[in-house]
């Protein structure tokens, strides 16, 4: 688990490194334009300011264009893992077990073992033991397809969002955008990705 957590931390940090330099040669600029009149000091600073702009915009936009393939991808892989159709003896399994007019722990259990690997025959599973009031750590329950990828999707905007608001610095002069991505593990995103990457390792090609 972490290929995808991996290739967006890769694209960040080449991100931040380029705009970091870039800032920190923008200040220079600035500390230097101190020693200047007042005219003209508010005129280098708007050049530096101009450039500086133009420059970490650029590099923002670079590293969105790389990870874009990157959800892209996962979007992918996770709808083939949650969505791929049991096999026959799966299917074969489940439908006797439907059958049935009571279910015992013991039968659940000896079902998820049997059907384990494949998320509809999981959620199938799970949908039995509910009914009939079974709870066993036993039982796994997939993330349902459709809230997944939303979450996918809400954290790709919020991940542009906030990478275009790395380091901003306004036409004044004034630094409006967030000095950190907060890009960590712990962080906000990690459920999603956890949830992802783990749904394409249990489900996915084997």
């Amino acid at each position: 688990m972490g290929t995808y957590q991996n290739s967006l931390e890769s694209a960040e940090n080449e991100m931040k490194t380029a705009v970091d330099s870039l800032y920190s040669a923008y200040l220079g600029k600035l500390e230097e334009n101190r020693q200047l009149l007042p005219d003209l000091k508010a005129k280098r600073d708007h050049e530096a300011t101009s450039e500086y702009v133009a420059a970490s915009t650029a590099a923002k936009e670079r590293a969105i264009a790389k990870e874009a393939p990157l959800f892209a991808d996962l979007r992918r892989d996770v709808e083939k893992a949650l969505a791929a159709a049991p096999s026959q003896a799966q299917l074969a399994y489940l439908q006797t077990l439907s059958l049935r007019s009571t279910l015992t722990e013991s039968d659940i259990v000896t079902a998820a073992v049997a059907v384990a690997g494949n998320a509809a025959a999981e959620a199938n599973v799970a949908e039995l033991a509910a009914r009939e009031g079974i709870v066993t750590a036993k039982v796994t329950t997939p993330p349902a397809l459709p809230d997944l990828l939303a979450s996918i999707d809400k954290w790709e905007e919020t991940r542009r969002q906030r990478v275009m608001n790395y380091r901003t610095v306004q036409q004044d002069g004034q630094v409006s955008g967030e000095p950190e991505l907060g890009f960590i593990p712990g962080g906000g995103w990690s459920k999603t990705m956890e949830e992802a990457e783990g749904a394409i390792e249990r489900y996915g090609a084997k």
